[in-house]
């Protein structure tokens, strides 16, 4: 385990946005992913932290390959900030608070 895998219970929180954004690519591309999620969510989340290259991940990761093809998957299609904002949503609803923002902030500096 690395400092940059995601604990148990950020997980738990995760998972089921995960799993259902999967099922939406799977639809797209017809494909199933026969890597473990987790893992490969883990192995991107390493390659972030550290700031290496593809190839460096460490041996005990999935195929780097795979990793890089899943990260272009998600990416093209604006998955990983599509499940940002379902994330902050569900966060927001247990806050109490409406799921989508009410207010904003215009700032402008005019020449």
């Amino acid at each position: 385990m690395y400092p940059s895998d995601l604990n148990d219970a950020e997980w738990v929180v995760l998972e089921g946005e995960a799993r259902a954004m999967m099922a939406e690519l799977v639809k797209a591309t017809g494909r199933p992913m026969v890597h473990d999620l987790r893992a490969v969510l883990d192995a991107i989340g390493y390659v972030i932290r550290y700031g290496i290259e593809w190839r460096a991940l460490p041996i005990d990761f999935p195929q780097h390959a795979a990793v890089y093809a899943f990260f272009l998957r998600w990416s093209r299609r604006g998955l990983p900030e599509r499940l940002a904002g379902r994330l902050r949503g569900r966060l927001r609803l247990m806050a109490g608070r409406g799921e989508l923002p009410t207010a904003g902030c215009i700032d402008s500096l005019a020449s």
